[in-house]
């Protein structure tokens, strides 16, 4: 999620990434099903993690972070990886009883079923793991939890259900002083009202989520803020400020591309951010509609033989 462009547990605007849906399995149903046949072997399984507690807590962390990396690297079959590893986790987070370690696991396995494209399957595991965050105390992954749901409402068209679960999650970012996710909240609302069309209160919330981001010094954030402000303003017909707006994200796109020294990661990152350079030469192609002469053509056309020849780089290397 939540990365990525940072990449963090929960979803954001306009290229955050984030993630698809799962399983419809309640925690209730879960402990009701258990049968009298199969409950010897959980008693065992719990006798030996009394016995070794400390070596079954590192398997399920080792599973975890094994999941945490393979969903990072943002490819079908590393999302497919993921899946299995945090299934693993689970499991063994269930049988030591760390109910905060499930909620999480839970929340992730959404992450990746949201980034696969199934919507329904990560709500359904986001679901099961509020009621865990909210029962265990866990503000944070609760916050996030009802981010990730309402950026699923969203995608699902039921925007004003999305709005009502980002404005849940919006209070406890801020009291738990998480400043990095409360301007990704901002920045998801203000998603929500620009896919509404009210583009000026989609501008109030983006630029707060602006401020908070270059306060903390999130710069992936910033650059996902500023990408969403240019998009409302070139649909307002503002297209001058947008050209600064996604010049400027573009500029901050390009530095964190050179930090990333895994030529696969950095492959699957300029994917992830390619809606960007698009976003900038349509913006430059509107403007030369408006200001024929002006070349504005010429720069549209730069940017997309860069973008190309980027593009072909990051493939070959």
């Amino acid at each position: 999620m939540a990365e990525r462009i940072r990449v963090s547990t929960s979803q954001g605007h306009l290229g955050r990434l984030g993630c698809g849906r799962g399983l419809a399995i309640s925690l209730a149903l879960w402990w009701l099903s258990a049968q009298p046949a199969v409950l010897p072997m959980a008693r065992g399984q719990a006798a030996l993690i009394e016995q070794q507690p400390e070596a079954s807590r590192a398997d399920a962390q080792r599973a975890f972070q094994d999941g945490e990396e393979l969903r990072n690297r943002g490819t079908a079959g590393s999302f497919l990886k993921a899946l299995e590893r945090y299934e693993e986790a689970l499991k063994l987070w269930r049988v030591a009883g760390d109910r905060a370690q499930e909620a999480r696991t839970l929340n992730n396995i959404g992450l990746v079923y949201s980034a696969l494209g199934e919507k329904q399957k990560a709500l359904d595991y986001y679901n099961q793991a509020l009621p865990l965050a909210r029962a265990v105390g866990d503000r944070v992954q609760e916050a996030t939890t009802l981010s990730n749901i309402g950026r699923v409402y969203d995608a699902l068209g039921e925007k004003q259900k999305g709005l009502d679960y980002l404005n849940q999650a919006l209070p406890l970012r801020r009291t738990v002083g998480d400043r990095a996710e409360e301007a990704a909240t901002l920045s998801n609302i203000g998603g929500v009202y620009d896919a509404l069309g009210e583009k000026q209160k989609a501008l109030d919330y983006f630029n707060q989520a602006l401020s908070l981001a270059r306060a903390v010094g999130d710069r992936a954030g910033e650059a996902m803020v500023l990408g969403s402000i240019a998009t409302a303003e070139r649909d307002r017909g503002d297209l001058l400020d947008a050209r600064t707006h996604i010049e400027a994200a573009l500029k901050i796109i390009e530095s964190l591309r050179t930090e990333i020294t895994s030529l696969e990661l950095r492959a699957s990152y300029f994917s992830t951010v390619q809606s960007y350079y698009e976003l900038y030469i349509d913006i430059l192609m509107r403007l030369h509609e408006q200001h024929p002469g002006e070349g504005y053509d010429r720069l549209a056309l730069a940017a997309s033989e860069r973008g190309r020849a980027r593009s072909l780089l990051e493939t070959l290397t």
